[in-house]
């Protein structure tokens, strides 16, 4: 594909991300990585050649920024070989050492005009295990993307080993996207989605809280509490969903949901999620920053349902939203302002459902991320 002009706004989603840098400048908020790890004898050149071939298919990855009054574009680079760090483990502590270099550079902001916001590092971990770091930034990328990375680079590296010229062809381009985006701005869809988003909120809820909300902080350093749910519950939460033609995402929503009307005594309930917003099969094998950071859930509580009932509501919203999903949540934020007394959000709480791995492809290879 042709790009033409040289500059491009930027994505309704890749402008919430740059909000977010503007806010909090200089830190690892929007820094998204992560590790591959390969078992058994690895051949490292073919492992430099895949990551340089990922580079070379991918426009979206060679994507800089730059600033002319106030004003943030977007331009493609062309390709060229990089030199790729390789970070040997195997004369200290290994993955002990492994893990504290990874923590060290993924908390390294990126510096965001004219250059690369990502970084590879070929790992050498010990005489049986090596892979590759991978690190981008949210202006570039999303977890998606990150999967893809993944994929793709197993995938070259396979090939190579046995084919040293192996190439590929070249991946959809990210600049598609924009300008679908823009032909979508212009349509008769983009009028029904914005009514449809106004007219879910022509009456505005009281603000959905679990607890006050603490003065705005000046850190972004925060907590994570990691609960792997047993088998035994999850076995029995797929059965449900399948014998009640149900996901995983509503019967969370429901539950959670449940659990905040009966804390708070709220009816009507608002919450956010996220939304991949890549609808075709070439976007879901493009590299770039697509997904809607925020996508708000109108819930209308209901006593005299069962959980399966209100199950049922939630699935059916849910493919409401998805049907709705390209209408901008900056956009609807600005048509709220006109309407009601709001801030900067419509809701505290997020419910986030990821499906993406890091490599998720059967492959031959052995490995773990």
């Amino acid at each position: 594909m042709d790009i033409c002009p040289d500059y491009y706004e930027l994505s309704q989603p890749q402008k919430s991300i740059w909000y977010l840098e503007q806010k909090y400048p200089d830190t690892c908020m929007n820094v998204i990585a992560g590790t591959l790890r390969l078992k058994g004898l690895i051949d490292y050149e073919a492992l430099k050649k895949a990551v340089q071939l990922l580079i070379r298919n991918n426009d979206g990855l060679r994507i800089h920024f730059r600033e002319n009054n106030g004003e943030i574009s977007q331009y493609l680079t062309p390709y060229t070989e990089k030199e790729l760090d390789v970070v040997d483990f195997r004369k200290g502590k290994g993955l002990e050492d492994l893990f504290d270099w990874d923590e060290e550079q993924t908390r390294t902001p990126f510096a965001i005009f004219d250059s690369d916001l990502f970084y590879f590092a070929i790992l050498k971990i010990d005489d049986n295990s090596g892979g590759f770091y991978a690190k981008v930034h949210h202006l570039i990328s999303d977890a998606w993307t990150m999967g893809i990375i993944g994929n793709t680079v197993i995938k070259y590296y396979s090939h190579i080993k046995c084919d040293p010229i192996f190439e590929d062809v070249k991946k959809p381009s990210f600049f598609e996207h924009l300008i679908n985006e823009n032909k979508y701005e212009h349509s008769d869809r983009f009028l029904r989605d914005r009514e449809y988003w106004n007219k879910k909120f022509e009456v505005f809820p009281e603000p959905t809280v679990l607890k006050a909300q603490a003065p705005e902080a000046s850190s972004i350093y925060s907590n994570r509490k990691t609960y792997i749910t047993p088998q035994k519950l999850s076995d029995k939460i797929r059965s449900y969903c399948a014998a009640n033609k149900a996901s995983v995402f509503t019967v969370f929503l429901s539950a959670l949901s449940i659990y905040i009307h009966r804390s708070t005594g709220n009816e009507d309930i608002v919450m956010g999620t996220t939304i991949l917003n890549r609808i075709s099969a070439r976007e879901k094998d493009t590299i770039g920053m697509f997904v809607s950071v925020a996508a708000p859930i109108r819930i209308q509580m209901n006593d005299s349902q069962n959980f399966t009932e209100f199950s049922d509501g939630m699935l059916k919203e849910s493919i409401a939203i998805l049907k709705h999903q390209k209408y901008p949540y900056n956009y609807l934020i600005r048509d709220l302002k006109k309407k009601h007394k709001l801030s900067d959000r419509l809701f505290d709480i997020v419910l986030n459902y990821q499906n993406s791995k890091f490599s998720t492809q059967k492959s031959d290879e052995d490995y773990v991320t």
